[in-house]
C-alpha cells in the first residue's frame, strides 16, 4: 500500500513538472505571434530577465522595429540594470506622441527628438541608432552626471573600443555612433551582416530584443575606456606649423618653409620663425621638415613643394 502511495506521489510530481513546462512553453509562444527559429530563445532571456516590454506582447518579431518599441526596450533594459523606475518626461515634451515609453525614454537621456519638437514614434529604427541607444543605456546606468546633453564634452568615462573588431562599411557608420558600434562590436552585442555592419539597415523587434539580451548579458564584464584625453587644440591650417611663401630678401623669387610654431622631430629642434628655401639641392635638416609636413598632412601646399623639388613650375 505505501509502495503504491508512493508511486502515486511520484507520477503526480512529474504530471505537475510537465504541466509547469508545458505552462512555460506556452506562455513564451503567447509572448510573440511570430519569431525566428534563432530568435526564441533569446526572447526567452528577454521574458526571463524582465526586459521584454509590453507594447511587444503578442507581436510578429520578424517586423522591423519603431522608434516607439525599442525606446521601450531601452527604457525596460535601463530600469533592470540600474534597479529603479523610469520617471517620464513631461506630456508636452513632444507634438507627435505622448507614449509613456518615449517620454520615460526621453527622461533617462535615452533618446532625443528628430527636431521641431517632434519624436517620430511609428518611424523604424536602424541599426547604428539602436547601438547609439542601448551605449546611452549603459552610460546612464555607470557614469556619474552623465547626460545625453552632456555626452560631447563629458570627459570622465569613455566607452572601451581598444582593439574592437571593424566593419567593411565602418566609414558608411555616421561619426555620432562610431563608437557606439565599436562598443558593441567589441563585446559582441551587435553582429555584422556579411563583411559590413549595414548601418543605415533596419532592424527587427526580435534582433533589438536580441542586442538589448546580449549587453545585459556582457554587463558585468564591461570595462570602461578610462578618463577623456584632451583633444589637441585644432588650428587652422594656414595657422599651424608652417607655410610656403617667397622670400623677398635672402633669395628673391625662391619659395620658402617658414616655421610658425616650433616643433621637435626626434632630437632635433626648429624653432618658430625659422625659414627653409625651397632649392632642389635639400639638405638633411630641410629634408626632416618636409617629412614632418607630410607626417602632419597640413596643408595643400605640400603638393606644391614636392612639385616644385622634382622640377615642376611652382
Amino acid at each position: 500500500m505505501k509502495q503504491n502511495h508512493k508511486i502515486a506521489i511520484s507520477i503526480l510530481l512529474v504530471m505537475l513538472t510537465l504541466a509547469s513546462a508545458i505552462s512555460t512553453a506556452i506562455a513564451a509562444d503567447a509572448s510573440w505571434s511570430k519569431a525566428s527559429d534563432w530568435a526564441v530563445p533569446e526572447l526567452q532571456k528577454a521574458l526571463d530577465a524582465g526586459i521584454y516590454p509590453a507594447k511587444l506582447l503578442n507581436m510578429d518579431m520578424t517586423k522591423d522595429i519603431t522608434r516607439a518599441e525599442f525606446a521601450a526596450v531601452a527604457v525596460r533594459l535601463y530600469e533592470v540594470l540600474s534597479g529603479t523606475t523610469a520617471a517620464e518626461a513631461p506630456q508636452d515634451t513632444f507634438t507627435d506622441t505622448k507614449d509613456a515609453d518615449v517620454l520615460k525614454a526621453y527622461a533617462a537621456d535615452l533618446v532625443g527628438g528628430i527636431g521641431d519638437g517632434l519624436f517620430d514614434p511609428n518611424g523604424l529604427l536602424n541599426r547604428e541608432q539602436a547601438a547609439a541607444m542601448l551605449s546611452r543605456v549603459y552610460k546612464k546606468v555607470k557614469w556619474e552626471g552623465w547626460t545625453l546633453e552632456s555626452d560631447a564634452s563629458y570627459t570622465a568615462n569613455s566607452l572601451d573600443i581598444a582593439d574592437a573588431p571593424t566593419f567593411g562599411d565602418s566609414g558608411a557608420v555616421a561619426d555620432w555612433a562610431s563608437k557606439s558600434v565599436l562598443f558593441m562590436s567589441k563585446y559582441g552585442i551587435v553582429n555584422g551582416v556579411g563583411d559590413g555592419f549595414a548601418p543605415q539597415g533596419s532592424a527587427a523587434r526580435e534582433q533589438a530584443l536580441a542586442i538589448a539580451v546580449r549587453l545585459f548579458d556582457a554587463y558585468p564584464t564591461i570595462q570602461d575606456g578610462g578618463p577623456v584625453q584632451p583633444a589637441e587644440p585644432e588650428i587652422p591650417v594656414a595657422e599651424f606649423v608652417m607655410e610656403v611663401g617667397r622670400n623677398p630678401t635672402s633669395a628673391p623669387g625662391v619659395p620658402v618653409i617658414v616655421i610658425l610654431q616650433d616643433i621637435i622631430i626626434g632630437e632635433k629642434v626648429f624653432n618658430r620663425g625659422k625659414t627653409f628655401p625651397l632649392e632642389k639641392e635639400s639638405t638633411e635638416e630641410f629634408g626632416m621638415v618636409i617629412y614632418a609636413w607630410k607626417l602632419y598632412k597640413l596643408s595643400p601646399e605640400w603638393y606644391r613643394v614636392i612639385d616644385y623639388i622634382n622640377g615642376s613650375e611652382y
